[in-house]
């Protein structure tokens, strides 16, 4: 399988293949980002493990510019310069797998894009440089989302679950829960996107570990709540904070590595409510 490289910002797509613009062997920031530890010092020998967090993906491209004149190199070099502009926002790094899937993380620029003459670039027809990144997502996040939809299917038959979903089960009249195989191939945490198609009145989302996460409100058919658990935020479908409806101290929570079984509980439930989850696998390197 082929690797490939590029730059995405403002919608553009810069390629770091070739033939003009090219990453070179001896890039850095792919594998494990950094970590933050706390220690404890106390009296006696040594430290005290307390904490640790991991720090920002700090990222070197060695990159190659070219064209059979100078314009056209230089040309080359501002098609790089162009995508990492910090007045564009993040740029996109996009490692195209070459099995069907990518990863990406955003970037800013810190650094580097300089060269030396005579030996970094002959003035005309090539020009080599290194810039040095930073992701403030110490992690790699697949392209492709995965999805698990539970919904009514009538009164009477409870919510069925679209794809691979699990049991399930009809409790009461106007309340229904649902078993869902939420499948995670990445080697970290993914954190899923929660959206309730209404109508309904409360929803209790159990994690594959235990943590729950409880909402109550009134949503009529064709009313949403989006939850992301990643953010810890809780919005309608205009995006105003309804933070206030979820039962105290919630519990977001992520779906750890392999295969692993939710439950979902929407209470008020009918032929038109949907409880869809929503989430992208992420890694702590990529090769």
């Amino acid at each position: 399988m082929t690797r490939a490289l590029s730059l995405i910002s403002g919608g553009v797509i810069l390629s770091l293949e070739g033939p003009d613009v090219a990453a070179l062997t001896g890039a850095t920031g792919f594998g494990m980002p950094d970590v933050d530890v706390r220690w404890h010092d106390g009296a006696g020998d040594g430290s005290t493990y307390r904490s640790s967090r991991q720090k920002r993906r700090v990222l070197v491209l060695p990159l190659l510019a070219q064209g059979s004149t100078a314009d056209l190199t230089m040309a080359a070099l501002s098609r790089v310069v162009r995508a990492l502009d910090p007045a564009n926002g993040l740029a996109r790094l996009r490692l195209d797998m070459g099995d069907g899937d990518a990863y990406w993380t955003d970037v800013a620029r810190t650094g580097g894009g300089d060269y030396v003459y005579g030996k970094d670039t002959n003035g005309s027809s090539w020009a080599a440089t290194k810039v040095a990144l930073e992701a403030g997502d110490p992690f790699w996040t697949r392209e492709r989302a995965s999805a698990q939809t539970v919904k009514a299917q009538g009164l009477g038959r409870g919510l069925l679950g679209t794809g691979r979903s699990l049991t399930m089960l009809r409790v009461s009249s106007g309340q229904a829960m649902g078993q869902v195989l939420l499948e995670n191939p990445g080697d970290a945490p993914a954190y899923p996107i929660t959206t309730v198609n209404g109508p309904g009145t409360a929803l209790v989302l159990t994690s594959p570990t235990g943590e729950t996460l409880t909402w109550a409100g009134l949503l009529v058919a064709g009313q949403v709540r989006i939850i992301d658990h990643q953010r810890g935020t809780i919005t309608d479908a205009a995006g105003a904070n309804k933070y206030a409806e979820l039962g105290a101290a919630p519990r977001f929570w992520a779906i750890p590595q392999g295969n692993q079984v939710g439950t979902v509980n929407l209470t008020g439930a009918d032929a038109n409510s949907a409880v869809t989850l929503s989430w992208r696998p992420r890694r702590w390197l990529v090769l």
